[in-house]
């Protein structure tokens, strides 16, 4: 998986709020991100790029120094290993979101 916190000009950070439906986190603010594909395996900066972009509507053209931070390991129950990539980057003030 991978997440991305996005923040603007004035330090304010992008959150988006997850829909009723979704019964687990509904009405939750949650950081933007998703899971990776299997071609994007060894580039999860990519994935997130398009998580970004499926998401909130923004265009890679506008977000900057996009970095990973962090490398969640996370071991589930029945052991197996999720890896969660944690992103932070900028937007650009002339960024639109959909």
């Amino acid at each position: 998986m991978a997440v991305a916190f996005l923040l603007n000009e004035e330090q304010e950070v992008l959150f988006l709020q997850k829909k009723p439906k979704e019964t687990s986190l509904a009405g939750l603010l949650v950081p933007i991100g998703g899971h990776i594909e299997g071609d994007e395996i060894d580039e999860p900066q990519k994935a997130c790029l398009r998580e970004i972009e499926e998401e909130t509507g923004l265009k890679s053209d506008y977000i900057y120094n996009l970095t990973l931070r962090y490398i969640v390991l996370r071991i589930k129950e029945n052991q197996e290993i999720r890896i969660q990539y944690v992103f932070f980057g900028n937007v650009s003030k002339n960024s639109t979101l959909v």
